[in-house]
């Protein structure tokens, strides 16, 4: 919600992915309209609607919302991944009765948790292919024209398994050690929150069907978490070599403004946690890449002054 309309979250007021929208809001869709632009999206916002505004039926409200207003969806991913299921299906993929299954290590005897098992999906038909098949469609589609798209990775993200080549890409041992007290009790000690989290974190929400906490896994478990999240990094960044590369060929990098970042951080094992929980810079502290070819002297600057997502809507603008 701060990245769609350049606002701290006590003034949107949107907490939770399941508190609406106020609808007065100016959001980025919006704005590019304005502009004479189509902003088309690839993935989701999680947004729930102004209730105000629409029927109490809409069922984006058993959804946890879907796309914000405004956008055209061109390669959705919500709500519950139906689009990416039918695709799948489509190309002849045969889904299991729990399609959620895909996304499980490949082998019956896996057991659910870090490993360096492949995900059962092959690359070729992960999410992160998907929406870049998407993304190329529809540039081609546009075929040179101006377009604003809003190219929305899922992964890195839970569940954390990867497909071959990216799962065995990069060796545990070689991951930095968690930055953590030594004990899940003396990290519990600095705040009532943070034991909160320490006490209900499943390692469940980051491996399918996997048990117990993930305050109670070990460094080496930790370890091999942190290896395939780096493989899933450089699955998403061989998908987007292939947008930038048609976007080289065509020769519309000249004059394409990119700006890569993300919603949020990820503990990976810090502070005995996984995932966005937090008030620790491993939350907070996300990547920005910006490429603007109408400044080329700044190609290769690194910003050291702290950058906020809530400058990102107006700089675009």
């Amino acid at each position: 919600a701060s990245l769609h309309t350049g606002l701290y979250l006590m003034n949107h007021r949107q907490v939770q992915n399941w508190i609406p929208l106020d609808a007065r809001h100016t959001t980025l869709p919006r704005a590019v309209r304005a502009c004479g632009l189509d902003p088309a999206l690839i993935g989701y916002t999680t947004t729930v609607p102004d209730p105000r505004t629409t029927s109490p039926n809409d069922p984006r409200f058993q959804n946890l919302g879907d796309m914000m207003e405004g956008w055209r969806p061109v390669g959705a991913f919500g709500p519950g991944q139906e689009y990416y299921f039918g695709w799948l299906a489509q190309k002849g993929y045969k889904l299991p009765k729990n399609r959620e299954e895909i996304w499980l290590p490949e082998g019956e005897d896996a057991v659910p948790g870090a490993t360096t098992r492949p995900a059962r999906i092959p690359k070729e038909l992960s999410d992160s292919f998907f929406f870049t098949e998407k993304a190329l469609e529809y540039l081609k589609g546009r075929d040179g024209k101006p377009f604003f798209l809003h190219l929305g990775y899922y992964r890195p993200h839970p569940p954390f398994v990867v497909s071959a080549p990216y799962h065995d890409m990069y060796r545990a041992q070689n991951m930095p050690r968690p930055v953590r007290a030594a004990t899940p009790q003396a990290e519990a000690a600095q705040h009532p929150l943070l034991g909160h989290y320490l006490d209900h974190t499943r390692q469940a929400s980051f491996f399918t069907g996997a048990e117990g906490m993930i305050a109670g896994m070990d460094e080496a478990t930790v370890a091999q978490m942190r290896a395939t999240y780096c493989g899933m990094i450089a699955e998403v960044d061989d998908n987007i070599g292939r947008v930038l590369d048609y976007l080289e060929a065509t020769d519309q990098m000249k004059d394409t403004l990119i700006v890569f970042t993300s919603d949020h951080g990820e503990q990976l094992g810090d502070h005995y946690l996984a995932g966005k929980l937090g008030y620790h810079d491993e939350s907070f502290r996300i990547p920005l890449v910006i490429v603007d070819p109408d400044a080329p002297e700044q190609a290769g600057r690194i910003e050291e002054a702290p950058t906020e997502s809530i400058d990102l809507m107006p700089t675009m603008i």
